[in-house]
């Protein structure tokens, strides 16, 4: 409450301490309170097409390197990915895209850096996971790619490592043709050893 002997400061100490300040009248607030909300408005849809115009820009530069990929300039092209991972959006999911384009290209070696920075802002994020386990499975890397793997379908379940794609059943799918081999080989060398037992 104010007095008639308060002094300016003292009155201005009394404003702070509930809370206001005389420049913050509430008729003057209301008055004002539709060109707030415009300007907030404004600020909120230029940074919304700010993103749109980033995103787009950076589906420019990967839809660009893809083009020079198949024309056969795969190292144009990964440079091109790379700077557009620099320079544009900095997500889990655009470090993710990149990773797997670069992963395309039989540069998994350079993607598992891509996939570890999306890591790095997400580590709950299952698809970077996946595409990691993926680039490892081909740099011959097994052991670490199957934690990858199943640690991916833990965190979502449309990542889930099929039972043919888990040890045993993995080595046995892919090696059926010499598996097959071998076990006929085998089989005839028996068979000869026994039939040319019996002619004796």
């Amino acid at each position: 409450m104010n007095y008639p002997g308060d002094s300016h400061e003292t009155r201005k100490e009394k404003y702070i301490h509930r809370g206001c300040v005389p420049s913050m009248n509430p008729a003057v607030l209301c008055r004002y309170l539709p060109v707030i909300l415009l300007v907030l408005l404004l600020c909120c849809g230029n940074a919304a097409a700010s993103d749109d115009d980033e995103r787009e820009l950076f589906y420019n530069e990967l839809r660009k390197a893809m083009a020079l990929e198949d024309e056969g300039n795969t190292d144009q092209a990964l440079r091109i990915i790379d700077g557009a991972s620099e320079k544009y959006l900095h997500t889990n999911w655009s470090y993710t895209l990149c990773g797997q384009l670069v992963s395309g290209m039989d540069a998994d070696k350079q993607a598992l850096r891509y996939f570890d920075q999306a890591l790095e802002i997400d580590p709950a994020y299952a698809r970077a996971w996946h595409y990691k386990g993926k680039s490892l499975s081909n740099l011959n890397r097994p052991g670490e790619a199957e934690v990858c793997l199943i640690h991916a379908g833990e965190l979502d379940p449309r990542y889930e490592v099929p039972w043919t794609d888990k040890w045993p059943y993995r080595l046995v799918f892919k090696n059926l043709v010499a598996i097959f081999a071998i076990l006929g080989f085998g089989g005839l060398i028996i068979y000869v050893v026994k039939r040319e037992g019996l002619l004796r």
